[in-house]
Formats: structure tokens, C-alpha cells, sequence
């Protein structure tokens, strides 16, 4: 400060943050996550405010609240990013003492707001549970403005008296502030005069909103519970529950890390300043992150107006392969097919799914009108008049011309996915390309699978080929470099290294598993494979995906012994121990996933043999067979829950040791120095779980998605942590990287 000489000062010039005290050298690292996040919240929120802008049935109480919470993200986020990221990356430290008053009010306010918001969609979904019948009389348009109204004024009002007695505080001591942004107990620190007052409001301010809208969101779920647990059937209960989802999920990404903050800052007295400003800073993003995700993927509405343009693209793609099929069969196949589809639409009807009738209907007629085309133009070679009026007259029936409420009913992608798979399974037996010994009934053992690739996205082939291929091509190299620099180099002859050898080697072997065979049907339109190849390709899949987990289980296993025992690390991890925990992990891999093979060779193939994705991945393989595959589902959710659970389990009580540890050093460089050996494995763990937990929340829950999505889901998950598992650990750990500089460097000179 300018006149930081003087002694007592009410209004210094300027403050100094220092973003995240002791990690200066990190800041760039550290900076990616935050930007990273902070675009998916700007992304987002704005996408959350123009979908339900632009679509009139949203225009209502839930989704104007949902409006405001997007602002308040938005505008909250805004506050603390943009200064944040300008320390991180161009060391921009000042802010003057009015630009950090606003910042601490702006903050202080929207997070109150953002609570504020959250009380009244509690008050939402309990008049629409408990009162359905006057929700729109109870909550008008008028109403929700008032109430949005009412949270801003309160929270506006309740966050006035921070930066004025921020303001009235004599500033004497320094004015450097030791985190990324002006929070109020971290500015009112430094001021040279008796603060209680600042630190009782700040308190009550707590109590008083926090603890008052923690309140009134119990009890608003108190009495939806009640009213739900009054409800006649399980159906209507579950129906009514999923509606109040997104919200407690919003209400969960709000105060846990909430609480987590404020229980680590008031407890945790020997956690490292760092680790507190590091939290507190992620704090401020992770509620605008989430909000927009968990609504976006829970809303059905949001959700589908979403997906729109990308349902209508497959819908076109999914025409066009329709009728470049049928374009191969003589009129007596489409008739054929053509009574397949009457006898499934007669079996909806008869079971009553409203959507699949009309699913079904729009396959029939769209194979009634292309028989209808063939065996007009069959009889009529001359007519071409006629043939152009029934072909126009498919087009117009796929665009909503004649058939508007089928169409409404069939636009969604969980009904395309369905359209797809009826079709795939009725007419695999008239394929040219399918299975010699189709014209059977049961056979256990097919000649050949077909192996579809993306479906609806043949068109763009070759744009999906170049991420694909660029990360084989990074995951080959790197981990090829890892595994000879560790050969090359005596000093990384140890237990952890020789764990990240196994963990490159599976990497190599995973994507080679997938990858050629995507490639060749992107590229080559080779989708044959036999079907001993296929559960080969299943049995290399899902062992050395099980490997990667225990190999990750190992290495916790290394940093447990090596920060908990330094002094016995090397006599507890001798060569031949590392050598059988490896064995250990390549026969549990190998066993856990041999039933796979055996219960899909056991299993008679009498639908299909088209598989529509781009590799054998088992349950795609089971759903084929035309028998009871109900022990492959439950084998396989055993093996999901009660090994990799196991392993994350045991990661997790590894890594509770170690910083158990680590906060019993005596100094803070010791516990950086000893803790920053243990991010290269943090981060490949991330890269390998978070992943798959997303992949699996996809497939499990999100109905919707079309099944392209799906499949490119699928690969990018098995892709990804191969790709960066080398790239972290050769950034990250020292000797690698000093050696491969060391190679760039000779060749240099």
C-alpha cells in the first residue's frame, strides 16, 4: 500500500492476494481445473436460461426458480474466477480496496441468495406434492416474482454490513491477504482494532439464513415425505420422490461442501493453509458446476429440448439406413417384414406401451410404403410419376406431414434407440452380410458378429476416427517412453516404478484391445468379427480393465508403506513381493473375468448377430441370446460391486493412513514435499474412476441418451485413462521427466 508507513489507516489503496500461499509454483496446474470448471458453469447456466426461454412449456414456477439459480451461479462464479485465474497466470496480484469491498459483498450476497433460491423450490415442489391441485393458483407468476423479489432484498440487506465495517476497520498491520479473493474474515484479519463485532455478525449472518433455510427446507421434505408415504402404490410414490431429485441434489452440492469448508477451517488446525485456501476456492465453484449438470440431466425436459438437434440427426441417419436396406429386398422381403411389423404392433397393442406402438407403427409403414414403392415400380416400370408421389409421400410422413401424433410420441432418443434395435433384430436375417448359419433357430455358436460401430453417426465416421486415433497414438508412445525410460534408468529400478511398468503395460494392451477394430470400421467399413475374436476382444477388455483397478490398489498399497514406514519400505516391498502382489493382480483379473467367456460361448444366438456398438463388450455380446442371461447380469454386477468397490475401498482407507500421516509432520514443507508424492497416483485414479462412474450413471439412468451417445461414452472411457496415465506421471514425477528432457536435450546438441 502506498501509505503502508503509516500506522492507522482506514482506507488503504490496494490489497495483495497471494491465490494459494506455497503453491506459487503450481499455479499453472492448479489454474486448469478451475477454468475448466468454471467454463462448464458459464457453459452451463447459459444453456439452463436459453432452453427455458425458448421453450414455452418451461414457463413455469420450478423453471423460473431454476432461471434465478442459474443467474445467481452464474454471477457468483464471475465474482471470484476472472481475479483468481489472473493471479494464476499472469501473477496479478493487487486489487484495490474498493474492487475487494465489492468483491466480498457481491459474494457474500449471491451465496446467500443462492440458498435463498433453493427455500423457495423446496416451497415449490411442497405445494406442487401436497397441494397439486392449487399450484397454479398458489404460485402465480406474481408470486414467484415476489419471492424472488423478497431473497434478493434479504440477502442484499443481510451482506450491507460486511463491507461497511470492512470499511470503518483501521488497517495497520499489512495488507497482503494470503488467498485468491476478499472474503470477509480473511480481510477483516488483518485490521488493527477489535473485530468481535465483524465476527458476531458474520455468525449470526450464518445462523440466522443458513440456519434458517436448512429449516425450512426439512420441513417443507418433512411434509412431502408424508405426503408421498400417503400415496396407494410404490409406482405413484416412486414417481412423485423422482420429482423432488434434482433438487435435493442441488441442495446436497450447496451445503456438504459447505459444511466440509467450515468444519476443516474451524477443526482442522493443523491442515496447511494451502489445503484450506484450495478448499474454500472450490467451495465458491463447485454448486455453479453441478446445478446446471444435475438439472440438465435429471429435468426430462431440459433434458430432450437438449438433445433435440442431435435426435433429429439421428432420426434422418436412421431413415437413411432404413431405406438404403430395404432398398436391397425384393418386394416379397419388404411384405414379409412388413408383417413382422404388424404382428409387433398387434403385441403392444395388446400390452398397452403407448410409445412402442407408435415406434412400431412408423417402422411398418415406413416398410409398407417402401414395399408399396418396389412392387408398384416392379409392375409399373413406366409410372415414374406415381413412384415420385409415394416417395415424396415417405418424406413427408417422416417430417411430421401426415403423422404428427405418432411422431410426437416416437421423437424422443430413448425411442430411436428402441426403432434401431427393432429394426436390427427383425432383419439381421435378411442382411447380405449375415451369419452363415442364421436360417437356424439356436445355435450356440455363430460364425460371425456384426459390429455396427456409432449407429446414426456413419456420416461422421471419419471426424470421430481423429480423436480416437490421435489418443492410440499418445497412449502408445507414452507409454512405450515410460516403460523404456524406467529400463533405461537404474535409479527408477523400485517398488512404485516397477507398479507404473505394469500399469503402462496394461494401458498398451486395453485401447490395442479396441482400438484397430474401431478404426477399421470407421475407416474400411470392416464390421465383421468372428465370434471366437469377439470373446477374445471381451475376455482382453474386462480382464485388463480389472487389472488397471488392482495395479491402482498396489500402488496406494507403495505410498501407504512408504509414508507410513519409510524405514521398512524397502525390506516390507522387496523385489519378489512386488513380483507376486503383480501376479496376484494378473490372476484375480484373469479369473474374476473367465465366466464371462464361458456364459456367452454356453448361450444359444438365435435374434441377431448385429451388435451395435464398436467393440464385444459383454453385456452387448449377452443381450443377443434368446435365453435366460440372468446370471451374466448377476456375475457381472458382482464383479462390479464386489471387486472394484473392494479396490476403491481399499484405496480409500490407504490414502486415510497416509494423511493421517502427513498431518502429523511438524512442518508445512514437509507435508507438501511428503503429500505431493502421492498426486501422480490421486490424479490416475481420478482419470480412471470418475470416468466409469460417469459412464456407468449414463447407462444406468439416463434413459434418454441416444444410443450413439452411449457407445461413444463407452470408448472415450477406455481411451481416457490410458491417454493420461503417462502424461501424469511424466509431468509429475521428477526423475522421468528430468530424464526425458535429458533425451531432448542430447538430441538438441
Amino acid at each position: 500500500m502506498s501509505d503502508f508507513n503509516t500506522s492507522d489507516f482506514t482506507n488503504p489503496s490496494t490489497f495483495i492476494l497471494l491465490g494459494i500461499p506455497g503453491l506459487e509454483a503450481d499455479h499453472v496446474w492448479i489454474s486448469i481445473p478451475f477454468c475448466v470448471m468454471y467454463a462448464i458453469a458459464v457453459l452451463g447456466n447459459f444453456t439452463i436460461l436459453f432452453i427455458v426461454k425458448r421453450e414455452s412449456s418451461l414457463h413455469g414456477p420450478m423453471f423460473y426458480f431454476l432461471c434465478m439459480l442459474a443467474v445467481t451461479d452464474l454471477v457468483m462464479s464471475t465474482t471470484t474466477l476472472p481475479k483468481m485465474l489472473s493471479i494464476f497466470w499472469f501473477n496479478s496480484r493487487e486489487i484495490s480496496f474498493s474492487a475487494c469491498l465489492t468483491q466480498m459483498y457481491f459474494l457474500h450476497c449471491f451465496s446467500a441468495m443462492e440458498s435463498g433460491i433453493l427455500v423457495a423450490m423446496a416451497f415449490d415442489r411442497y405445494v406442487a406434492i401436497c397441494h397439486p391441485l392449487r399450484h397454479s393458483t398458489i404460485l402465480t407468476n406474481s408470486v414467484v416474482a415476489k419471492i424472488g423479489l423478497a431473497v434478493v432484498l434479504r440477502c442484499g440487506i443481510l451482506a450491507l454490513p460486511y463491507p461497511f465495517l470492512a470499511r470503518r476497520w483501521p488497517y495497520c498491520r499489512t495488507n497482503i491477504i494470503p488467498h485468491s479473493y476478499c472474503g470477509h474474515i480473511a480481510v477483516v484479519k488483518l485490521a488493527c482494532a477489535d473485530i468481535s463485532i465483524s465476527s458476531y455478525y458474520g455468525l449470526f449472518d450464518l445462523f440466522s439464513v443458513s440456519g434458517m433455510d436448512v429449516f425450512f427446507i426439512a420441513t417443507s421434505y418433512t411434509q412431502i415425505l408424508r405426503a408421498i408415504f400417503r400415496l396407494p402404490t410404490k409406482d405413484a410414490r416412486l414417481k412423485t420422490f423422482r420429482t423432488c431429485i434434482s433438487h435435493l441434489c442441488a441442495i446436497l452440492a450447496l451445503y456438504i461442501p459447505d459444511f466440509f469448508s467450515s468444519v476443516i477451517f474451524r477443526l482442522g488446525h493443523n491442515v496447511p493453509l494451502h489445503f484450506l485456501v484450495l478448499i474454500a476456492s472450490a467451495y465458491q465453484l463447485v454448486p455453479p458446476v453441478l446445478h446446471p449438470i444435475i438439472y440438465g440431466v435429471r429435468t426430462k425436459q431440459i433434458w430432450g429440448r437438449l438433445l433435440q438437434p442431435f435426435a433429429h440427426l439421428e432420426w434422418v441417419c436412421f431413415y437413411q439406413q432404413t431405406s438404403a436396406f430395404l432398398s436391397t429386398l425384393d418386394p416379397h422381403q419388404c411384405l414379409v417384414l412388413s408383417g413382422d411389423f404388424n404382428t409387433i404392433v398387434e403385441d403392444q397393442n395388446h400390452s398397452g406401451i403407448e410409445s412402442s406402438q407408435a415406434t412400431a407403427g412408423i417402422l411398418r409403414e415406413i416398410v409398407n410404403h417402401h414395399s408399396l414403392v418396389d412392387v408398384w415400380h416392379n409392375q409399373y416400370p413406366d409410372d415414374n410419376s406415381t413412384v415420385t408421389y409415394l416417395q415424396v409421400n415417405i418424406n413427408q410422413y417422416l417430417n411430421c406431414g401426415h403423422h404428427p401424433r405418432h411422431w410426437e410420441r416416437t421423437r424422443s432418443q430413448g425411442n430411436i434407440r428402441y426403432m434401431q434395435e427393432t429394426l436390427f433384430s427383425l432383419v439381421g436375417h435378411l442382411l447380405p452380410y449375415s451369419m452363415s448359419d442364421s436360417n437356424t433357430t439356436d445355435f450356440t455358436n455363430p460364425s460371425t458378429f456384426i459390429l455396427l460401430g456409432t449407429p446414426g453417426l456413419e456420416a461422421a465416421y471419419i471426424w470421430i476416427s481423429i480423436p480416437f486415433c490421435t489418443m492410440y497414438i499418445i497412449a502408445v508412445l507414452g507409454n512405450f517412453t515410460i516403460l523404456i525410460i524406467v529400463k533405461r534408468e537404474l535409479s527408477l529400478h523400485g517398488p512404485m516404478y516397477y507398479f507404473l511398468c505394469m500399469l503402462a503395460i496394461t494401458d498398451l494392451v486395453l485401447p490395442t484391445s479396441i482400438l484397430p477394430k474401431t478404426l477399421s470400421i470407421f475407416w474400411f467399413n470392416s464390421r465383421e468379427i468372428n465370434f471366437s475374436a469377439c470373446l477374445t476382444q471381451m475376455y482382453f477388455i474386462h480382464c485388463f480393465f480389472m487389472m488397471e483397478s488392482g495395479i491402482f490398489v498396489a500402488m496406494a498399497f507403495d505410498r501407504y508403506v512408504a509414508i507410513c514406514n519409510p524405514l521398512r519400505h524397502s525390506s516390507i516391498l522387496t523385489n519378489p513381493v512386488v513380483a507376486k502382489i503383480g501376479l496376484t493382480v494378473v490372476l484375480r483379473g484373469g479369473m474374476l473375468i473367465l465366466p464371462y467367456i464361458l456364459l456367452a460361448r454356453h448361450w444359444p444366438y438365435c435374434r441377431t448377430n448385429i451388435i451395435s456398438h464398436t467393440h464385444c463388450e459383454h453385456m452387448a455380446v449377452v443381450k443377443l441370446a434368446c435365453a435366460d442371461t440372468h446370471i451374466s447380469n448377476y456375475y457381472g454386477l458382482f464383479v462390479v460391486f464386489g471387486v472394484l468397490a473392494l479396490d476403491v475401498f481399499f484405496i480409500t482407507m490407504s490414502y486415510t493412513q497416509i494423511l493421517r500421516a502427513i498431518f502429523r509432520l511438524p512442518t508445512k514443507d514437509a507435508r507438501l514435499k511428503t503429500f505431493g508424492t502421492c498426486v501422480s497416483h490421486l490424479c490416475a485414479i481420478s482419470a480412471f474412476y470418475i470416468p466409469g462412474l460417469f459412464s456407468s450413471l449414463m447407462y444406468r439412468f439416463v434413459q434418454n441418451v441416444a444410443l450413439n451417445f452411449h457407445v461413444l461414452t463407452a470408448n472415450v472411457y477406455l481411451l481416457v485413462p490410458p491417454t493420461l496415465n503417462p502424461i501424469i506421471y511424466g509431468v509429475r514425477t521428477k526423475q522421468i521427466r528430468n530424464r526425458l528432457l535429458q533425451l531432448f536435450s542430447h538430441k538438441a546438441t
